[in-house]
């Protein structure tokens, strides 16, 4: 299974190749590939903006997942899906994000196949990366309630622990911004509050961030 959103596409002959390698190795449960982001300009010529090619930031990892959120360009078994779960709604925008770490947590086996099989367009309408301000914050939101939840009751390993506590406090920085740039302070306290209980380093580990 790979989510496909309708404004992105797998590139030609790229399913035959993910077959194939699922094929090959019966105990493969996620297979990572390379992808790339681009746009249309005027006369709809194709720019390609950014490629992810390295393999080992294409791995199917804690790190990389919140570091790069970005769901397509990984296939998953159905049998995968059924053993973990289906997609959580409650998470709303950030659901896939959850869903990936639970199976991440389960400690698949996994491959990275270096070939180009997704890629993603970028527009104004995209709802990850269409900068729509409400977007976004409902996005950082979300990606704060999945990494809070992982860190209240799932088995972490301590980089786990603490890629996801950096992301969650990574999240709260944005969104406290985003809030005070707006005049919300009352709610823009509630983040920075809601960011110390989780770290109390946070505010240094903001200055680090900022630097």
């Amino acid at each position: 299974i790979c989510l496909l959103p309708a404004d992105d596409w797998v590139e030609p002959g790229a399913l035959d190749l993910v077959a194939r390698e699922f094929a090959a190795d019966p105990e493969l449960e996620v297979l990572s590939c390379r992808r790339r982001f681009v746009h249309h300009e005027e006369g709809e010529r194709l720019v390609v903006d950014a490629e992810f090619l390295d393999p080992e930031a294409l791995e199917f990892t804690i790190s990389n997942l919140v570091r790069g959120v970005l769901t397509g360009g990984r296939f998953i078994r159905r049998r995968t899906y059924q053993r973990v779960g289906e997609f959580d709604t409650s998470n709303y925008i950030s659901n896939d994000l959850d869903f990936l770490i639970r199976v991440c947590l389960t400690r698949p086996r996994t491959k990275v196949l270096p070939r180009l099989i997704y890629t993603y367009r970028r527009h104004s309408e995209s709802r990850t990366l269409g900068h729509d301000p409400e977007m976004d914050m409902a996005m950082m939101r979300g990606n704060m309630r999945v990494a809070a939840d992982h860190l209240s009751r799932s088995p972490l390993r301590p980089d786990e622990r603490r890629e996801l506590r950096g992301f969650h406090g990574r999240c709260c920085a944005r969104l406290a911004w985003m809030l005070m740039v707006r005049g919300k302070l009352g709610e823009a306290v509630t983040v920075l509050r809601q960011a110390v209980a989780e770290n109390y380093l946070w505010p240094i580990q903001v200055v680090y961030w900022l630097c």
